[in-house]
């Protein structure tokens, strides 16, 4: 997936209800374009980013030694800021 391909997926999804990109939008609505076109640019990374890795995922048998690593991987990098992080005190953690 390319960026303006990434893009054009998000702009297409702006009403759509059900999506959590409408939310984006919605959020964005009165803000300045300049502003907009920042926050769609890393809107595009993430989407670009996600796909790759859902594709590389598709292609793994779960329970393999390489599915269990990047599974790994991406539980690492979901806690990787310290504000993320869930602390012992936490009730959800």
């Amino acid at each position: 997936m390319t960026k303006e391909e990434a893009l054009e997926y998000a702009r297409s999804r702006k009403g759509d209800v059900n999506s959590s990109i409408s939310l984006f939008y919605a959020i964005l609505h009165d803000a300045h374009p300049s502003v907009v076109k920042i926050f769609e640019d890393r809107l595009a990374t993430m989407l670009q980013a996600s796909n790759a890795i859902g594709e590389k995922l598709v292609g793994l048998e779960p329970g393999s030694r390489e599915y269990n690593e990047v599974f790994s991987l991406l539980q690492s990098l979901s806690y990787s800021g310290d504000s993320a992080k869930p602390s012992k005190g936490d009730s959800d953690g």
